[in-house]
């Protein structure tokens, strides 16, 4: 019986150890071309709670057989590391520390809440200035018409404390009063500003900020969204594989796949404007994907990552009852910088939770 169980659990230990490998090659292969592998990515913990699983079921049965397994898992623990991490070593605040916060407000149009458009943005106005940040990046942000513009943001701008702002609507040929925007908001000054534009949309936007005597650049940027319905998340959590469902399989992974493209060539555009700073980069926003992803690590190449150096636990970023929860909003920086401190705020308003950094230059 011992023998029986072990061959069935090896035979069922090969396609996961298959599965590890493709989601650790998954951020080195374009999604563009081969779509497959960032599949792979997406389920990362999953795969590896599967592959844990059995090798402790072959240590107890068949030890040799679970070598393979042993193996892949301390090759995985990289890619671990950027989903969950212990609790960091605190750092007191210092006056020259710089507050980051950034958020997607999902059109101000709550799942959560009874309150939508202005007396949302208040609310969100409200409980950010309650963290005190000095730079705040927001994503999906509803946007005003043009000649209420300044007004709106002026009087958005005084209840968070901050003293500059750059706005920027997604597409240009949006109907004004429901486009959805970027906005950075700071209590630095605005010394320039600019669009990142791929084909009719703003993926994102950079805004030079002068913080004592240095310039920095902060992006702000928003990825491609994979479109998912409530109830196609309801779909892929509450049922079982079944052959009768095989449209609805399809129109799921058409739209990850079709995400996951563009995904790809947003990140690479974005990745060469941060290249092409002549400052030190803050990046902050909403990448729409994993950390086992193309995207996030064409952008984050060469940059530090704040949940890694200061976060804890999964840093779950989606306010959706995904298991395991993923973590899809990122504040990043040069290598110039230090972060102190990051966390993931817990806040009704959006179907994403604010997240927050707090950085000094080294």
């Amino acid at each position: 019986m011992k023998k029986l169980l072990s061959i069935l659990f090896f035979l069922l230990a090969i396609p996961c150890l298959l599965l590890l490998a493709m989601a650790m090659v998954a951020p080195y292969i374009p999604p563009d071309k081969v779509a497959f592998p960032a599949f792979a990515g997406l389920a990362f913990l999953w795969i590896v709670v599967a592959n844990l699983v059995l090798t402790v079921l072959l240590l107890f049965t068949k030890a040799k057989m679970a070598i393979p397994g042993i193996i892949m898992l301390l090759f995985s623990l990289y890619d671990v590391s950027q989903h969950y991490r212990f609790a960091p070593e605190e750092s007191q605040p210092a006056k020259e520390d710089i507050k980051l916060f950034s958020y997607n407000c999902q059109g101000l149009y709550s799942n959560y809440e009874k309150t939508h458009g202005k007396a949302l943005s208040d609310s969100i106005a409200y409980f950010i200035a309650k963290q005190q940040p000095d730079v705040v990046c927001l994503q999906e942000f509803r946007g005003v018409k043009e000649e209420e513009i300044k007004t709106f943001m002026d009087d958005f701008s005084k209840k968070i404390n901050a003293h500059d702002f750059h706005y920027q609507r997604y597409f240009i040929d949006h109907l004004q009063n429901s486009s959805l925007c970027l906005i950075t908001l700071s209590k630095f000054p605005v010394v320039n500003r600019d669009a990142i534009l791929l084909g009719k949309r703003r993926i994102g936007m950079f805004t030079d900020l002068l913080i004592e005597n240095d310039t920095v650049r902060v992006f702000n940027v928003h990825l491609q969204s994979t479109r998912l319905a409530q109830k196609d998340i309801d779909f892929v959590m509450n049922s079982a594989p079944d052959l009768q469902n095989a449209d609805s399989y399809k129109n799921i992974y058409s739209k990850l796949s079709n995400a996951y493209r563009l995904r790809a060539q947003q990140a690479r555009l974005i990745a060469l404007e941060i290249n092409k700073s002549p400052y030190p980069v803050i990046v902050c926003g909403d990448f729409n994907d994993t950390p086992t992803s193309f995207a996030y690590h064409r952008i984050a190449k060469n940059l530090e990552d704040a949940f890694i150096k200061s976060g804890k636990g999964l840093g779950n970023t989606y306010n959706n009852a995904l298991l395991p929860p993923i973590r899809i909003d990122y504040i990043l920086y040069s290598k110039t910088f230090q972060s102190c401190a990051f966390s993931v705020l817990d806040a009704p308003y959006s179907d994403h939770f604010p997240v927050m950094a707090t950085i000094k230059k080294n």
